[in-house]
């Protein structure tokens, strides 16, 4: 196991069923909202990423948190899909 899977199993081990729930919730209510957008619609074309392509390594932080901020400032619109 890669130490950042580790990292993001200890956070996901570590979460509280409240904040759990949120989450789910949260997940759900963007799931329906974007589903809306394909009443009109029968394609969403997004650019993937807001600059260049990154360096290898560009991505290496010390947390999984800020790795993920890293990934996400570079690709804004790829979680939505994935």
């Amino acid at each position: 196991v890669s130490p950042l899977a580790a990292a993001v199993a200890a956070e996901g081990r570590a979460l509280g069923a409240p904040a759990l729930l949120a989450a789910s919730r949260d997940m759900a209510r963007l799931a329906h909202r974007a589903a809306a957008l394909f009443r009109e619609a029968d394609a969403l074309l997004m650019p993937t990423l807001a600059g260049p392509p990154p360096r290898i390594g560009a991505f290496d932080r010390p947390t999984p948190g800020a790795r993920f901020a890293a990934m996400e400032a570079l690709a804004p619109n790829a979680a939505l899909a994935n």
